[in-house]
């Protein structure tokens, strides 16, 4: 349901003269804390469109539970920021994001956040700041974060440092480095049997055979990710697939094959992608 502004302010005022106004802000920022946790897997599967929207649909009360709780009480607002990086990503947001995070990190009273989140906030920081050419800053102190991860036993933790790491370890030129996290989190992920993060590590070493010109393992790698990702019901990761199939096929010389393809998925590319997967299947079509 939606209140009035009139109604929302009136109510604020009441609130703040019966000196309740603080405590509904921090319950404010608890829940909103809480909805984070609960849609933040889902901005990484096949519901990002829906988890998406929810967040867009709360997206003032989201900053205005970030915005109080950074004061009032930090440890909620890292809870609430470390589940963000995503959603921020989605909406352009990626600036701001970073410079919350940054903020929250720096904080000394977040140490009461537990390490778990602090470690989701660095890996989230990484992340943004890889958008921009500056994720190799982040780089020892999101190792220290995967290292946590695997001291709690956070699966999901590790997989998401772990991909993290190689994006920052490609874009940083250490080749060497990125295929070493990517292979890790493959064998996590196969250990655990998380079928889709497996998908997803065989897609991004996809890119290092493409780097060292092995195109032909590309295409059964890709071939494969393409079966596994049918098999699980992932379309979006499929679309992936064969965005990265088209771009393979312009490095084979088989440009025709390379624009139909590119062209298939484009729509579908532009529609479900994050930014950084919209901004190359222009390019490849």
């Amino acid at each position: 349901f939606r209140l009035l502004d009139v109604v929302r302010d009136f109510a604020t005022e009441q609130a703040e003269q019966h000196g309740e106004l603080a405590a509904a802000r921090r319950r404010h920022g608890r829940l909103l804390a809480h909805l984070a946790e609960r849609t933040a897997p889902e901005l990484a599967g096949p519901g990002v469109r829906a988890a998406v929207a929810r967040l867009d649909d709360l997206a003032a009360d989201v900053w205005a539970a970030l915005s109080h709780a950074a004061n009032d009480d930090p440890p909620t607002a890292l809870r609430l920021a470390c589940q963000l990086p995503r959603w921020w990503r989605f909406r352009g947001r990626d600036v701001a994001g970073r410079r919350w995070l940054r903020r929250l990190l720096d904080d000394p009273r977040t140490v009461a956040a537990g390490p778990a989140v602090r470690a989701w906030a660095q890996v989230g920081l990484a992340q943004l700041a890889n958008e921009h050419g500056e994720g190799m800053q982040e780089r020892e102190a999101t190792e220290a974060a995967l290292a946590e991860f695997r001291r709690l036993r956070d699966l999901s933790g590790e997989l998401a440092a772990c991909n993290v790491l190689s994006a920052l370890c490609f874009a940083g030129g250490r080749h060497g480095d990125a295929r070493r996290h990517i292979e890790s989190a493959l064998a996590v992920a196969t250990r655990a049997g998380r079928s889709r993060d497996a998908i997803v590590a065989q897609t991004n070493l996809t890119w290092h055979d493409i780097r060292v010109g092995d195109l032909g393992s590309a295409r059964r790698r890709l071939a494969a990710v393409d079966r596994l990702a049918a098999e699980s019901g992932e379309d979006r990761l499929r679309v992936l697939a064969a965005a990265n199939l088209a771009e393979v096929e312009r490095l084979q010389g088989r440009h025709e094959e390379a624009v139909a393809t590119g062209s298939r998925v484009l729509a579908r590319l532009g529609d479900g992608g994050d930014p950084g997967h919209r901004g190359r299947g222009p390019g490849t079509g």
